[in-house]
């Protein structure tokens, strides 16, 4: 099965939850409880890990952050600047994807900056 990495930057202080943000959450959570292999990396946190993948760095290194969100499959770069759909997901672990429910915009996030 098709391990999938999701290299990405959600801004620390947004004023709304991002619905795509937590689309793509509910599928994750949902593929990884069926045992696929998703690992997600956020610049903000885990910035070594953006450092230590060769393909992440180059590309950012060559482009910069605005490619973000990046998403390898197999070590390959499947897609830029946006997050899979359910059909790539769908494609990707050869499982039908069923889309997570979404809140309405607007509810506030908690701020980590403090």
């Amino acid at each position: 099965m098709a391990v999938i990495e999701i290299f990405e930057t959600i801004p620390c202080c947004s004023s709304s939850i991002d619905k795509e943000v937590v689309r793509v959450s509910g599928i994750v959570s949902s593929l990884k409880q069926k045992g696929v292999e998703i690992i997600r990396y956020n610049l903000s946190k885990e910035p070594q890990a953006f450092v230590d993948n060769k393909i992440i760095n180059d590309y950012i290194t060559q482009h910069g952050v605005k490619m973000l969100p990046i998403t390898l499959v197999d070590k390959e770069i499947a897609k830029l600047e946006a997050y899979p759909s359910s059909d790539e997901f769908s494609k990707w672990t050869g499982m039908e994807i069923t889309e997570p429910a979404v809140e309405p915009e607007g509810k506030k996030s908690s701020c980590c900056c403090g």
